[in-house]
């Protein structure tokens, strides 16, 4: 599975040479750091101790395979959308 984050501002990205995937993953980077805070602080206080760091492309392998994506013949692209000047 290849993983290939774009984060660019839509203004001065070439959208005619970006080569698109068969299978594109769309998601919410903002909501995704959201869910991902709310779940540390809630378990790191239940179970009284540090939670690693999340690895994200193992992330957006199992993203793909709950969505049903099989196969390695295929190439999944992974396209992480923000609002926020955080990621900027």
């Amino acid at each position: 599975m290849l993983v290939c984050l774009i984060f660019a501002p839509m203004n001065t990205l070439d959208t005619n040479n970006i080569k698109w995937s068969e299978n594109v993953i769309i998601a919410d980077a903002d909501y995704i750091d959201r869910v991902a805070f709310d779940l540390i602080v809630n378990f790191e206080r239940m179970i009284n101790r540090r939670i690693q760091p999340a690895d994200m492309a193992q992330w957006a392998v199992c993203i793909a395979l709950d969505g049903g994506l099989r196969g390695a013949s295929t190439r999944h692209r992974l396209c992480l959308s923000t609002t926020s000047s955080r990621w900027r």
